[in-house]
């Protein structure tokens, strides 16, 4: 598989002088860990998010997830996490991929510690996520597992990316002959037994951002509560007493029970309001702004998982509405699914 970056990473053999520094999680199908790169003639010291999946021969999903893997090197798009190159050892696929300092979008709510962030914050964070989903959708791709674990910060936490693009959960379904996804995320229309599109990212969407307006989950409850409370209740009522009605009007529109009232992306990022607060520049570069112009605090580099990714075993997944990837099967009022991540013209 050839590398988007032939002058970073040999393209044949992406993991050529790497040399492995933690690892940052662990689970059935795999680990995934921090490598370093030395200094070398094409630039300073670098790090990189290696994962290594072991494909188990009895699922016979090694062509989807090499397919998988290869596809995520052709997305282009500032606000996802960028694949530099992917190898294949026997049963074993190695991916290579961006390391964001920052942390997860998850990591900085816990990290408020109880104190909301700013609308304008909340607003800048929005918008690139939303161009991020975009983009996926118009090249007929849903994430399926959006939350705020798989959205990854930089350093300055100044740019947002989506992480977590299939892999894991390829493997995940294959086994479980399931829909995959996070309890808290899942839209109604999975929850009463519909196939997963792109309304169902935008329900995601709206979870994300409820919660980084609201610092917890607009839904909460142990499995199958959390389903039939996302099925049938409205969400929590809102506490921040400093939300706009304008964020408010957004946060509903995306939680709408009813998947063809809920908005696209596309429809999203054109909202006067979302359009006031945030730059969309015809380039979909991110502004250059600093952490004191979004009055949030750096990350402190603490070496904890930045990576939660689906790796979890069946037998360790905690079942609540914050967990990790988590499997809805038909005794949970699920759907089975295709595993793939290819959408047709008509979910849009």
């Amino acid at each position: 598989m050839t590398s988007p970056r032939r002058h970073e990473l040999d393209p044949e053999n992406p993991m050529k002088n790497l040399r492995k520094l933690c690892t940052i999680g662990q689970g059935a199908f795999g680990v995934c860990s921090i490598y370093h790169k030395p200094r070398d003639e094409y630039g300073p010291p670098k790090k990189y998010i290696v994962k290594r999946v072991i494909i188990p021969t009895e699922l016979n999903t090694t062509r989807r997830v090499v397919d998988e893997a290869k596809f995520l090197q052709t997305l282009n798009h500032p606000n996802i996490v960028e694949c530099y190159g992917s190898k294949i050892d026997k049963s074993e696929l190695y991916i290579v991929m961006h390391y964001a300092e920052g942390g997860t979008l998850d990591r900085l709510i816990h990290d408020q510690q109880g104190v909301y962030l700013p609308e304008k914050t909340i607003m800048y964070y929005f918008a690139q996520v939303a161009r991020a989903i975009r983009y996926i959708h118009s090249r007929k791709i849903v994430h399926r597992d959006l939350k705020t674990q798989n959205i990854l910060l930089n350093r300055r936490r100044s740019r947002v990316m989506l992480a977590d693009f299939g892999i894991s959960r390829e493997l995940n379904a294959s086994l479980a002959h399931s829909f995959v996804g996070t309890p808290g995320y899942v839209s109604p229309e999975l929850c009463n037994g519909m196939p997963y599109d792109c309304k169902s990212d935008m329900w995601a969407l709206g979870c994300i951002l409820y919660e980084m307006v609201e610092l917890t989950s607009p839904f909460s409850g142990d499995i199958p509560i959390i389903y039939k409370r996302i099925a049938n209740d409205p969400f929590r009522p809102y506490k921040n007493g400093n939300s706009t009605e304008q964020m408010k009007d957004l946060i509903e529109r995306l939680l709408n029970k009813n998947p063809h009232e809920r908005p696209s992306a596309e429809r999203v990022i054109t909202f006067p309001w979302v359009l006031e607060h945030c730059v969309l520049e015809s380039t979909e570069l991110c502004r250059a702004v600093t952490t004191t112009a979004l009055d949030i605090k750096p990350c402190d580099m603490t070496p904890t998982p930045i990576v939660k990714d689906g790796f979890q075993s069946l037998q360790t997944i905690q079942m609540t509405e914050k967990g990790p990837s988590f499997y809805l099967n038909k005794s949970s009022s699920g759907h089975n699914t295709s595993n793939t991540l290819k959408i047709s013209q008509h979910h849009y």
